[in-house]
């Protein structure tokens, strides 16, 4: 049972010390700003030490972190990680009630390493913001022609977008994963557009392997995006290896569902929503300064997600304009994700919003560029590096 009260400075010490340096670090390496590297730093770890050391209670965590807490100590105590890897996932298995058991280990680590307490697995989750922003940034600068400059402005973005801070600072929850699962399967398909295959495999099947125990459906709608995206273009007519790649995902995906479809329909229909209404509850919550007494912390993300989720249409707009096998891609994964948010209420806060936030704010980034005349799009042949400037 954890405590319905604030933690010592002594439980929340090193993982303190964890997002401090690792930020400094992380932030300088890749800006080379450093008074910028410090105050990120000071301000990441100064918010963690005071949401644990001042204001947290137990009674305000969410009911699914509660679950993930129970399931991760009651694996610590087991001894999981010293049984046979069989015996662990047969384990892991039980406590999650299915195979969702991915994030019930991640916090089992997390106990490990930082003892047992809802600031542990969180100390993880900020730490990844950061793999997140960088992964972020490289990838829009692989795919989108950003500069350095604007890569780096990106990157910092994305560290401290108001969503993607707060929930990983106060919710013990596997959307911070979700989101990483997101970026690298979208590198993935980067690797797969510009000829790597045996690399774009290899990273899509290892992430999509960790997604089955995480999110299952992350995998699964990347595979519909990808087969609508391409097998129009002629890159599929001509070339037979992209082909057998395809054909192979497809097979993936009947197999993963084919004995699941029953179960996933009947939860869409538990759960289904008019779509054109389940598109504005999903694309207007949470409304600034109408969310719950308990979750104040929640307005202004929300008030940011007002003022620039209008912008994302002239993203899209923009985006369109690079006519890339991946930005076709990646307009077409960002519409299959709003279609299953449009019609699966339980989808419709912003916490599952979280696991799309980076194509969210890179179109709303495009899009205010786009706006204010801040860029200057070049489009050249996919082939060749585009530049915005």
């Amino acid at each position: 049972m954890l405590p319905n009260f604030t933690y010592s400075i002594d439980q929340i010490f090193y993982p303190t010390l964890l997002i401090f340096s690792i930020t400094i670090v992380t932030v300088f390496l890749i800006t080379r700003w450093p008074i910028f590297s410090i105050l990120a730093g000071i301000f990441k770890a100064s918010l963690y030490y005071l949401y644990f050391g001042v204001f947290f209670k137990s009674i305000h965590i969410f009911k699914d972190a509660r679950i993930y807490l129970d399931g991760g100590i009651d694996l610590f105590h087991s001894g999981i990680f010293k049984a046979d890897f069989s015996d662990t996932i047969l384990y892991a298995g039980v406590i999650a009630g299915g195979n969702h058991f991915g994030y019930f280990l991640y916090n089992t680590l997390a106990f490990h390493i930082f003892n047992i307490g809802h600031y542990a697995p969180i100390a993880f989750n900020i730490s990844l913001t950061l793999l997140i922003g960088w992964l972020g940034a490289l990838l829009a600068k692989r795919e989108f022609g950003f500069s350095l400059k604007q890569g780096k402005i990106l990157f910092a973005i994305l560290i401290f977008h108001p969503d993607i801070l707060t929930w990983s600072t106060i919710a013990n929850l596997k959307d911070v994963i979700a989101l990483l699962i997101n970026i690298l399967l979208l590198f993935s398909v980067s690797l797969f557009f510009k000829k790597y295959y045996f690399k774009a495999i290899v990273l899509a099947l290892s992430v999509s392997f960790i997604s089955l125990f995480i999110r299952f459906y992350i995998p699964v709608l990347f595979t519909i995006a990808l087969i609508l995206s391409t097998i129009p273009l002629r890159l599929i007519k001509i070339k037979p290896i992209p082909i057998i790649i395809i054909s192979s995902l497809a097979l993936l995906l009947y197999s993963r569902l084919g004995g699941q479809y029953e179960f996933v329909m009947q939860q869409l229909e538990k759960d289904f929503v008019n779509p054109f209404y389940g598109f504005i509850r999903f694309l207007l919550t949470p409304i600034p300064f109408n969310v719950d007494p308990d979750l104040l912390i929640l307005n202004f993300p929300a008030i940011f997600h007002w003022l620039f989720t209008p912008f994302i249409y002239f993203g899209i707009k923009k985006t369109m304009k690079i006519k890339t096998p991946f930005t076709r891609f990646f307009i077409i994964y960002f519409f299959c994700f709003i279609a299953l948010y449009a019609v699966y209420g339980e989808l419709q806060g912003p916490r599952h919003r979280l696991q799309i936030i980076y194509a969210w704010t890179l179109l709303e980034f495009i899009g205010v560029f786009s706006v204010f005349h801040l860029t200057k799009l070049k489009v050249y042949s996919w082939k060749k590096r585009l530049i915005l400037k």
